[in-house]
This record gives structure tokens, sequence and C-alpha cells, in this order.
């Protein structure tokens, strides 16, 4: 997906980014979170959906975020943010 140059990545872990140190990986969203970074990395726009939440992971979503939010007249969270619903509505 990143090597063919995706228009949008999403990714839906079931871990936080960071674990706590010593914490077990073995279950984890490594691999999810492997393939984020490499998105951010290629300068994709990359969104991490958690919860009901839609989360910007690298300059270009939040770009793309924030464009949408003026759009549609909605005030992005503390983290740059937007409720899944409010990014999907197309009003």
């Amino acid at each position: 997906m990143i090597a063919a140059g995706a228009d949008l990545v999403l990714a839906f872990p079931t871990y936080s980014y960071a674990l706590a140190p010593g914490e077990n990986r073995e279950r984890t969203s490594r691999g999810t979170w492997d393939c984020a970074d490499k998105a951010k990395a290629a300068g994709l726009r990359m969104f991490v959906v958690w919860g009901p939440k839609l989360f910007p992971f690298g300059d270009a979503g939040l770009e793309l975020l924030t464009r949408a939010a003026q759009g549609k007249r909605v005030q992005l969270g503390p983290a740059g943010e937007m409720g899944v619903v409010d990014a999907l509505l197309p009003f």
C-alpha cells in the first residue's frame, strides 16, 4: 500500500502507539503502527481511527483534516482530531 502510493491510509489499531516500558508487545498493534509510520514518512495522508475519533498522523493528514473542518465549520480537537461521523458526512 505504501509503495503503491495510496491516496489515503486509515489505521485501526487495537493498542496505543506507546506502551509502558516492559509491557508485553506480543499481542499489540505493532504491524498497524509500522504501516502508519511508513505512510507518514512517505508523506501520505494518514489517519488513525481510535474509537469515535479520527486522528491525523503526520502533516499531510492534519492539512486535509483542517481543510475538511473549515469547510464543514467543525472545530478540531486539541490533538487535531475530528469525530468520525463529522469527517464522513458530506456537510
